[in-house]
């Protein structure tokens, strides 16, 4: 029985979509049980497998934002589409109650341009490759005045920083989805990182307030104990990661957070520890 007033990710017609950063396949059958909540499971990745969306791009996630495009020309016409990488749990239960017509994204941070001298910031993915994709999308702001406004739009939203955040999950709502098809395209040309493109992206999309039409997820890694300990004291996380598939515990928990999806009145907590008991695992 589901949760009174809560979106159904079938009756919504929200596909998922589960990108492979490596192609490590064998995990594709145990991914696949998101499919007794989604009417709908894709998986993109880099390497070709008759199961899997071949995105070259998303390689280590460098570019994943142009595998959920990919994904979306090759399924159109539904209501939304959730993206997660595949070592990333999403609390689909936590998820369920956020408003299908908002982009969801982990919080965006704003950095000085002359303060992004670190890390990304600095590689070939980085800086440079927003520059030129700013640069692309001014000059065909001339003659094409969509392009003006995601401009302006970004502008405001940034105070004329640059933009990053977490982006190994994100949900893009149907109303978004021509603009995103088209951004991707050019932040893909010029090869931005996929934590600077999701975040920019979605700032020259959204119009007015960020706050009316961005759901900002709260997420955690695994860092000290386990997975079941970790949502039992953080029960209103949206996402946990980085998830070790290779673990019976870590397994467990999908299947665990899957079955409270369809069972809301189950403990979440009691049922992963059956599930670590009949496996004689430690959790």
């Amino acid at each position: 029985m589901k949760y009174m007033n809560r979106p159904d990710w079938e009756h919504n017609d929200i596909v998922l979509v589960v990108h492979f950063n490596s192609p490590l396949y064998e995990y594709l059958l145990l991914l696949a049980t998101y499919r007794d909540i989604f009417p709908l499971v894709v998986f993109t990745g880099p390497k070709s497998h008759p199961d899997v969306i071949h995105c070259p791009e998303g390689s280590w996630g460098q570019q994943s934002h142009q595998c959920l495009s990919r994904a979306i020309l090759l399924y159109p016409n539904h209501n939304g589409y959730l993206f997660c990488h595949f070592d990333l749990l999403p609390i689909f239960y936590n998820l369920e109650i956020n408003n299908l017509q908002a982009i969801w994204i982990p919080t965006i941070t704003h950095v000085k341009p002359e303060n992004a001298n670190s890390s990304w910031w600095i590689q070939s993915v980085g800086k440079n490759a927003l520059n030129k994709t700013f640069s692309e999308l001014k000059a065909n702001s001339k003659n094409n005045t969509l392009y003006a406004r995601y401009m302006y739009t970004y502008q405001n939203h940034s105070n004329k920083k640059l933009s990053i955040s977490y982006s190994d999950i994100f949900y893009l709502p149907h109303r978004f989805v021509d603009d995103w098809l088209l951004l991707t395209t050019v932040f893909t040309r010029h090869k931005v990182y996929h934590d600077f493109a999701f975040a920019t992206i979605t700032q020259m999309i959204v119009p007015g307030e960020l706050s009316k039409n961005v759901v900002s997820l709260l997420g955690i890694s695994w860092v000290g104990y386990g997975p079941a300990k970790r949502l039992a004291l953080n029960p209103s996380l949206t996402y946990m990661h980085r998830i070790d598939l290779r673990l019976a515990s870590e397994k467990y928990i999908i299947k665990v957070v899957v079955q409270r999806s369809q069972l809301p009145n189950e403990d979440l907590f009691s049922l992963q520890q059956r599930s670590c008991n009949e496996s004689a695992k430690v959790c």
